[in-house]
Parts: C-alpha cells; sequence; structure tokens
C-alpha cells in the first residue's frame, strides 16, 4: 500500500514517547548578586545539557533597573554588575 505524502512523519530532535525530546542538564550556580539599591539581582549559571557543551547562562532582572540619576550611580551599578562576573568567572575556573 502507498503511503501519502502528506503522512505524518516524527520531526527530527523530537520525542517518539521512546526517549525524551529534551536532555536533562544540570545547572551550577556560579554567582549572584544584588546591582542596584531596590535590590535587582544578576544571576550566572553554569548549564551543562546532557549531549550539548556547557553554556553560561546570565539571567539579568525581569524588569527593567532603576538608579539614580547621577555619574556616581551608574558607575555603582557597573561595578556591582562586573564584580557578580568576577565571581562567576573564578568560580567557573575552579570547576
Amino acid at each position: 500500500r502507498r503511503r501519502s505524502r502528506f503522512a505524518l512523519r516524527t520531526l527530527a530532535g523530537t520525542s517518539t514517547g521512546r526517549t525524551p525530546a529534551v536532555s536533562p542538564s544540570s545547572r551550577i550556580k556560579l554567582a549572584a548578586g544584588t546591582i542596584t539599591p531596590s535590590c535587582d539581582t544578576l544571576q550566572i549559571e553554569l548549564i551543562r545539557p546532557v549531549g550539548n557543551p556547557p553554556a553560561v547562562l546570565i539571567i539579568w532582572p525581569a524588569a527593567p533597573s532603576v538608579t539614580n540619576a547621577n555619574p556616581k550611580a551608574i558607575a555603582n551599578v557597573a561595578t556591582a554588575a562586573v564584580r557578580v562576573l568576577g565571581q562567576a568567572q573564578a568560580r567557573l575556573a575552579r570547576l
């Protein structure tokens, strides 16, 4: 019997019920810290998916951050963000 050219087929990389479509991964918190006076947090994680190369996930605040409108306040936010990034880099180097 001939198969219709419109027959449904499983797409490559999707689940067939035998194997999951998404590989499990491990997440390691590398660093997190407050970057504004209003307590906005920057978080950095290492993700190690099974069968794929590791990646670093940088999680910025969900909403826009607000700080005082002066050069020192902006410099403080930048310094805090760089400090968190530096902590993540140091932790990653130790792994």
